[in-house]
């Protein structure tokens, strides 16, 4: 072998040894790296190291959470007194009600006068149940001096009754049956009776027309009797126009 093989031999083997000793320190070497780098901040308490920097994102992190967990427990936010109010009048219908209570409020209260109206009295009424049997051969007789009388609008009116004798015989007079609230009465005693007088030629007729009276065109008999041993009667009438 000449000296120039043997020396590259030798460099040969030199490189391989090199290199089997870089093989074996890298492994050495990052495992001392990661050890030491996972122990540094347990050691050194530094402010500005990049490594607790980036620890503390983790912590910041997770604040949120404990806040959101912490809402749970506070006091309940106070809602505005608007809102407070349209809720409760959505829920329980106050609002409304109150509204109400001030419309009512401003609205004046006017007193009630009622007018007095005094009752109306009863009506009249003349219901007449004699029998008459008119006497056809009679010598007295009895005549409206004005048949037709209309009392329409009117309170009271006047009529007036001609009577013709024949004799001294007593005589009497008698009103029939009235309409109801129309009432008619002999002026001098104020009664729907009368004893004719030896000197009575006519007798006047009070009529009175009540309110609510009842309306129509009435025949009013009247009834005029010579007493004897057998009654005489003739029968003469007036007629009341009540519209």
């Amino acid at each position: 072998m000449s000296s120039v093989s043997k020396n590259l031999f030798n460099v040969s083997k030199l490189l391989a040894a090199l290199l089997l000793a870089v093989a074996i320190n890298i492994p050495v070497a990052a495992l001392g790296e990661e050890n030491t780098s996972t122990s540094t901040p347990e050691s050194i308490p530094a402010v500005n190291d990049p490594v607790i920097a980036t620890t503390t994102l983790p912590i910041a992190t997770t604040t949120p959470s404990i806040a959101t967990t912490t809402d749970e427990f506070l006091p309940p936010v106070s809602v505005p007194e608007e809102e407070t109010a349209t809720t409760t009048g959505e829920v329980l219908g106050e609002s409304t009600a109150s509204e109400t209570e001030e419309d009512v409020e401003e609205e004046p209260i006017q007193p009630v006068i009622e007018a007095y109206t005094p009752p109306t009295p009863p009506l009249s009424k003349r219901e007449f149940k004699k029998r008459i049997v008119p006497d056809s051969r009679a010598f007295h007789s009895c005549e409206a001096e004005v048949f037709r009388i209309d009392i329409s609008g009117k309170v009271s009116a006047k009529a007036r009754i001609a009577l013709q004798r024949d004799s001294d015989a007593p005589y009497e007079i008698e009103i029939g049956g009235l309409p109801d609230g129309v009432d008619v009465v002999f002026s001098r005693n104020s009664a729907y009776w009368y004893a004719q007088g030896a000197n009575d030629r006519s007798l006047e007729l009070a009529i009175t027309n009540q309110l609510g009276s009842q309306k129509g065109d009435f025949s009013i008999p009247i009834i005029y009797t010579q007493k004897g041993t057998k009654d005489s009667s003739v029968i003469c009438q007036i007629n009341i126009v009540n519209q």
